[in-house]
């Protein structure tokens, strides 16, 4: 009787030890999912497009002392959290510096959006956080894979075409020509000197900061001249990489080779 009673419990030690080390390690490898830095590249549905000159909003997690850090578009922020079972979170109030930008639209709806988080997803290279609904309402990036692509979305007039400076002749060519990017649909509309253009974007998820428009379609309208768009066409089917200057108010096109094939100046509208 004793010996059964004494199996019994050996058993059920093992069994509570059993579960407990599951239970470490399922928060262990909760804790290793949120480690780093993350952009906010979505909230609510909508992508985060920052003000101008401002910085891109983003949150990091310290996974030992269970502590986040990060910019709300603005303000620094940082708090603390706390994790539970099956990806629920709890994120403490952030406290943040006390600066005025020109705009804080970006920067509200950060904060509003990290008081209404419950929950959390890693799904591939992202996070997607979760309030009270099975929609998510922000989506997260990791912050070393370039999501500054949401600010390409935009109108942007040429400015150099081959690494010259692009000066109109006004000889048949009313405007500079241009082209309007829009991220979320994968679509790039324009002028190219004479005739409107359409197309697609394509990117390889294994070349940083891949863009690509192999297939752009054009009106069939005859201009006197017609130099500058040709060149404005081939400069652009050659483009196989992008680069963003810090203000982002600077748009170059790069061809295999890493050369500068096209430059624009982003217009505010």
């Amino acid at each position: 009787m004793k010996k059964s009673l004494f199996t019994i419990c050996a058993i059920a030690v093992a069994a509570f030890t059993l579960q407990s080390c599951k239970s470490s390690q399922s928060m262990t490898n909760s804790a290793t999912n949120l480690d780093g830095e993350w952009n906010i590249i979505e909230i609510d549905g909508s992508s985060i497009v920052p003000g101008d000159r401002q910085p891109f909003p983003f949150i990091g997690f310290n996974t030992e002392v269970n502590q986040f850090y990060g910019n709300a578009g603005c303000n620094r922020m940082n708090g603390s959290y706390t994790l539970g079972k099956s990806g629920k979170i709890n994120l403490g109030k952030a406290a943040a510096t006390l600066m005025m930008c020109p705009n804080m639209d970006v920067e509200s709806k950060v904060l509003n959006m990290l008081s209404r988080v419950k929950s959390y997803k890693s799904i591939g290279t992202q996070i997607a956080l979760y309030g009270n609904m099975s929609k998510p309402i922000a989506i997260l990036d990791r912050k070393d894979m370039v999501s500054e692509a949401v600010l390409l979305s935009a109108k942007w007039q040429v400015s150099r075409i081959n690494g010259e400076e692009l000066v109109m002749k006004n000889e048949g060519n009313p405007t500079k020509p241009f082209i309007e990017l829009d991220i979320q649909k994968k679509s790039i509309t324009g002028l190219a000197g004479c005739n409107r253009i359409t197309g697609q974007i394509v990117s390889n998820k294994e070349v940083n900061r891949s863009m690509s428009f192999p297939n752009v379609a054009s009106t069939r309208m005859a201009c006197p001249n017609m130099e500058v768009e040709n060149q404005f066409l081939k400069a652009l089917n050659s483009v196989e990489t992008y680069k963003l200057s810090p203000s982002t108010t600077e748009l170059t096109f790069l061809n295999p080779e890493g050369v500068e094939v096209l430059r624009f100046i982003k217009v505010n509208e």
